[in-house]
């Protein structure tokens, strides 16, 4: 199945799309792709909305669509979900927002007109197929655990540019220090 949304300024309650680990208990089951078109401005993606749609692939996002939160679990188990990109109006990504999405492999940030973003604690836990993340110019905010358990990755990466964050020349990822030169390894 795929879902659409379409037009106007929406939040997504907590656990509406919720999906079940077994195909036997309640819950919405076979969401296949969602669709955000143009012009939808989403609020907040509620806690677990989406959790457990392990036949969800494709979340696709329009450029000018919008959303300004997802929310814990958000996605979390989404045992199918590939790739995700991140519109530049996310402020925050909440804990364990796509925890367990195993077979996520690639997570880009999309930048254009960005607001700053925070990453909370095991916001991508067990996504054990990523192997190199680039973190945005525009993360404010970041937790050392957000990638807990992701096994494959090699690189986290950050740009030149960050204001926070900084990669040393062996690429290990060092937090700035506010009115200092010091670095907080990560």
């Amino acid at each position: 199945g795929t879902t659409e949304l379409d037009e106007g300024k929406i939040t997504i309650l907590d656990a509406a799309f919720r999906g079940s680990s077994s195909t036997t208990s309640t819950g919405v089951h076979g969401l296949r792709t969602i669709n955000i078109g143009a012009g939808v401005n989403i609020a907040s993606i509620g806690k677990q909305a989406f959790t457990y749609q392990i036949l969800l692939r494709n979340i696709n996002i329009d450029p000018t669509a919008s959303i300004a939160v997802i929310g814990e679990s958000a996605f979390e188990n989404c045992l199918q979900l590939t790739s995700f990109t991140v519109p530049a109006t996310v402020t925050s990504i909440a804990t364990k927002a796509f925890a367990g999405c195993e077979s996520l492999t690639s997570i880009q940030f999309a930048t254009e007109g960005a607001t700053e973003l925070e990453i909370a604690d095991f916001a991508f836990m067990n996504c054990t197929r990523i192997a190199t993340i680039t973190l945005p110019d525009h993360l404010g905010e970041f937790r050392s655990t957000a990638f807990e358990g992701c096994d494959s990755i090699k690189e986290i990466k950050v740009s030149a540019t960050n204001k926070h964050y900084i990669n040393d020349e062996n690429g290990i990822l060092y937090k700035k220090e506010e009115n200092s030169t010091a670095l907080t390894e990560l």
